[in-house]
């Protein structure tokens, strides 16, 4: 058995919440970036294009969209609706079909 004293922890406290990083963000519209024309459901129709890092928490928004970020693509199909919560993770829920 090896015996001895632990260093205190070098741990720093948690970061602010995506939410109180977001007070400049407001509307779901401000994080829309452009359209494009995307194929659901059998046809091509004009989406909105979001930017992650301006989807502003707690509001809805519902496919069909496209969430885009420096490392990955979200593609939110027709029957789901999504929002961000206070941590910054989009939560999506999938509506009746």
């Amino acid at each position: 058995m090896i015996t001895g004293t632990v260093p205190p922890s070098t741990l720093q406290a948690a970061p602010e919440t995506y939410e109180a990083r977001s007070e400049q963000r407001k509307t779901i519209a401000e994080a829309i970036s452009e359209t494009r024309e995307v194929y659901f459901g059998g046809r091509f129709q004009a989406v909105p294009i979001y930017w992650r890092d301006r989807l502003p928490p707690q509001q809805a928004f519902g496919g069909p969209c496209i969430v885009e970020e420096s490392g990955s693509t979200s593609v939110i199909t027709p029957r789901f609706r999504g929002h961000v919560d206070a941590w910054g993770n989009i939560v999506l829920n999938a509506g009746k079909t």
